[in-house]
């Protein structure tokens, strides 16, 4: 009597025992047996441990690395704003001489002494013997007074909250932005203790109008009325160091003026808006009186205004011009007829 077949399926599979299950042993293979084999090749494959650990840490030190670069790269770009480029100089040449802006109609903030600050000795400053006294202290020249005109507005009662300024953006306009700079540098080697802010260049600016307490429909209409403005082009020039007292009685503005002929032309522009806003049933809150100015930095009564006035003045005879063709409100842009 001939073997059962089964002896033939017990010796095909001889050669296949069970580390063949990885194998291509494929003979008499059967559905069941290539499940199982795909089963004990998931259990016997070890995937590499810490693969995903490695992943985040490597990332992790890259983004690090990333990031200590970045600050790097900022720090050197501070460091070079804040650079002094130019150092008070050992001598200086004394030059013409120039009053204080007066306005001949009298609509100017009048002028006030400010008694508490005192003046740099020799102990406190480097400066050139020629711009001491015989006492040894450097003496205001023709700088000794501060202007008492801040314009800030006031707290504002309910339903007249708005309160917005129109200015001249001085940011990119390289001259001014530089010669800033240099005055910002000198403060800084005289006496930056007493010094409460130096004004970032970025966001240097001359403000035209305080619009102050108003409401939400009169602010529509003083919108419209800087969009209907009409002016020719004209270069206005900052010529002249400068402070003013703010209301608190305690803070003092360090500023740079601008010229004579540009202060009467501002003026007479923002006199033309107050006009144009009465016309249209707003009330002028708060009318121009304040000189044009640019502010420089903030800085308390024991801080040396006149000296270091007076030595800006010698340092930075003019501090730039710009083409004055626009002007902003808040996020609106206003242009002149001819740019637009």
């Amino acid at each position: 009597m001939a073997s059962p077949v089964v002896y033939l399926s017990v010796s095909n599979h001889q050669g296949c025992d069970s580390n063949s299950l990885f194998d291509d042993c494929d003979e008499d293979e059967t559905p069941e047996s290539r499940d199982y084999a795909n089963a004990m090749r998931d259990v016997n494959v070890k995937k590499p441990k810490g693969f995903g650990r490695r992943t985040i840490i490597v990332t992790s030190l890259v983004l690090l690395l990333l990031v200590a670069v970045a600050v790097g790269i900022s720090l050197l770009i501070v460091h070079w704003v804040r650079k002094v480029s130019v150092d008070v100089p050992a001598t200086v040449t004394p030059t013409t001489t120039r009053s204080m802006h007066v306005s001949s109609s009298g609509s100017w903030a009048t002028p006030f002494v400010v008694t508490s600050s005192r003046l740099m000795t020799s102990s406190q400053t480097k400066v050139s013997p020629t711009l001491k006294s015989s006492s040894g202290v450097l003496t205001p020249s023709m700088f000794g007074v501060c202007w008492n005109g801040d314009s800030d507005c006031p707290d504002c009662p309910a339903g007249k909250s708005e309160s917005f300024t129109s200015h001249i953006r001085l940011g990119l306009v390289h001259d001014i932005v530089e010669s800033v700079n240099r005055s910002q540098h000198i403060m800084r080697s005289i006496d930056n203790k007493d010094v409460i802010l130096y004004r970032p260049l970025l966001i240097l600016n001359t403000t035209l109008n305080y619009f102050c307490c108003h409401t939400s429909e009169e602010k529509v209409k003083i919108l419209e009325v800087l969009g209907n403005q009409t002016w020719t082009p004209l270069n206005i020039t900052y010529d002249t160091p400068s402070c003013d007292l703010d209301h608190n009685g305690v803070t003092i503005y360090m500023l740079a003026l601008l010229s004579n002929s540009s202060q009467d032309f501002l003026f007479n522009f923002v006199r033309e808006i107050e006009s144009s806003m009465r016309a249209r049933g707003v009330p002028v809150n708060t009318p121009r009186k304040q000189q044009f100015h640019v502010t420089l930095s903030l800085v308390n009564h024991s801080f040396p205004v006149h000296g270091v006035i007076d030595l800006i003045h010698r340092d930075i005879p003019v501090f730039g011009s710009l083409l004055f063709d626009r002007f902003y409100s808040e996020l609106h842009e206003f242009k002149s007829s001819k740019f637009k």
